[in-house]
């Protein structure tokens, strides 16, 4: 049987291999026009209830607790690296950018914008060869070989969108609650307000075990007056000169009772009167 051209099953099939071509050959998308520049809303910012000081320290803390070197060019930007190592021969940089500002005209709200950088890393090694020909052993060569590893960047990446800022802002959150400035602010505000009331008198009733406690207490401080004890000795001193002269007197009365016969004798004058009662018998 002859075959019969058909120009219509030619034309399809034409068409569909040259929009087959078309897109293969057809160039993908650039990244940039991924770009939409939402004005409503950021995934890269959030805003807090603090001065814009105050957000930038907690952001340094935040970067400072996760291990990630940080450091202040200007004191309304942050910036923190953290190295890792996911092989033996490749490298990962992530670079923390993070910068403060005012949000409303009070200063009482700021906003803090967070870019996050990934910077991959791989080992390349390089070999080089020489020989070196000996004449003495003829024409034998020795091949001499040497290597050269180096890092090389391959990509470099911002981070996407996602839970990593979320967990960031997270944690900057966190550390604007806990700020210790802040905190002392509301606490000296809260202390003002209230009620001082005076300490409480110490009750005279619980004197029971405690100050048992305390008495014993009270001599073993008083162990200074120990060398105030030692000029106590020195007035025991004076006392004992004074220990004699009671004694003196006290001989004083025995030496005046050997005086009291001593009158006893005095009158032993008597026999003057008895001459004078002689006469008076030769009177008789």
């Amino acid at each position: 049987m002859p075959y019969r051209f058909r120009p219509l099953s030619v034309l399809c099939a034409a068409v569909s291999i040259a929009a087959a071509l078309a897109a293969c050959s057809s160039a993908p998308t650039p990244l940039y026009q991924q770009e939409q520049f939402d004005a409503t809303a950021s995934p890269y910012a959030r805003t807090f209830h603090a001065k814009s000081d105050a957000t930038c320290e907690a952001a340094r803390r935040a970067l400072l607790s996760q291990g990630y070197v940080s450091s202040s060019p200007r004191p309304d930007t942050i910036d923190g690296s953290k190295n890792f190592q996911p092989s033996n021969d490749s490298h990962v940089v992530i670079s923390f950018h993070v910068v403060c500002a005012e949000a409303n005209a009070d200063g009482t709200s700021s906003t803090a914008y967070v870019n996050a950088v990934q910077d991959r890393y791989t080992l390349k090694k390089t070999s080089t060869s020489a020989s070196v020909g000996l004449s003495i052993l003829g024409s034998v060569s020795l091949p001499i070989g040497s290597g050269d590893d180096s890092m090389v960047k391959v990509a470099s990446e911002t981070i996407p969108a996602g839970v990593f800022y979320e967990r960031y802002f997270n944690l900057v959150d966190h550390f604007l609650k806990i700020d210790p400035a802040r905190q002392d602010r509301k606490v000296a505000k809260a202390a003002e307000k209230d009620h001082v009331a005076p300490l409480p008198e110490p009750a005279p009733t619980p004197q029971g075990e405690p100050m048992k406690m305390t008495t014993p207490v009270v001599p073993t401080p008083a162990a200074p007056p120990v060398p105030v004890a030692a000029p106590a000795s020195a007035p025991a001193a004076t006392p004992a000169p004074k220990a004699p002269a009671e004694a003196a007197p006290a001989s004083a009365p025995a030496v005046t009772t050997p005086p009291a016969p001593a009158p006893a004798a005095a009158p032993s004058p008597a026999p003057a009167s008895e001459p004078a009662s002689s006469t008076t018998g030769g009177a008789s």
